[in-house]
């Protein structure tokens, strides 16, 4: 029998450093925002696909490490998989 389930899953990550670190421009405090929404389709418990969008944010001091690079504090990305 096929066990057929679709669901939406969030994702929320929220990243804390206690120094900075110009060569990975990570900033102390508060350093990146995560959040991500993936939806998946279990076809069976071992076969599920999925697609996936997520969005960073880079706050206070490694925000400034980026633009100081001339890169965006913000970034996106589309993802898709299938865990097995």
């Amino acid at each position: 029998m096929l066990g057929l389930s679709l669901a939406l899953v969030p994702e929320l990550e929220v990243n804390l450093h206690g120094r900075n670190d110009k060569d990975t421009a990570t900033g102390s405090g508060f350093s990146n925002l995560n959040l991500g929404l993936r939806l998946r389709y279990e076809i069976t418990c071992k076969i599920v696909p999925y697609l996936g969008a997520n969005y960073t944010k880079h706050m206070d001091k490694s925000a400034d490490f980026l633009r100081a690079e001339g890169e965006s504090s913000t970034e996106g990305a589309w993802t898709m998989g299938v865990h097995a």
